[in-house]
């Protein structure tokens, strides 16, 4: 072998390894861009399955209409089951949405989401308080 293939053969080598070091900066790079900017969207999406599961330990709250009669009641089935039932639900469908593992949440169901899977005890409160303030006011 002459000296002037060992040196194409080197800078060929230079030249893929130039390659796999711009794409191995790029992957690492695009998994950093995901953890810092998307990491809160992919979080809250209705495809992460763990959010499901962590939504289902907790026994869903019920929605009551103004004079305190019960709309929903859950039921649960399991560990990481339960069964949601609409008590009206072809008079009350489009104002209290649904809740389903495949479909998603819409409504009243997607709206005070947090409030009934029992993670957040104080938006109901300042929710009540809004819709009280608003009412006053008309």
């Amino acid at each position: 072998m002459s000296n002037n293939e060992k040196n194409n053969i080197a800078d060929n080598i230079k030249k893929v390894l130039i390659v796999f070091l711009a794409f191995f900066i790029a992957l690492i790079s695009y998994i950093n861009y995901i953890y810092v900017f998307k990491s809160d969207e992919y979080k809250e999406s209705a495809f992460n399955k763990r959010h499901q599961a962590e939504r289902d330990k907790v026994l869903r709250g019920t929605i009551f209409d103004r004079d305190m009669n019960a709309l929903t009641s859950s039921e649960k089935n399991g560990e990481f089951d339960q069964t949601r039932k609409y008590l009206y639900p072809e008079q009350f469908a489009h104002v209290i949405g649904y809740y389903d593992v495949v479909y998603g949440l819409s409504g009243l169901e997607k709206k005070f989401d947090k409030v009934l899977s029992g993670n957040d005890q104080f938006s109901l409160k300042n929710s009540l308080v809004k819709m009280r303030m608003k009412l006053e006011i008309v």
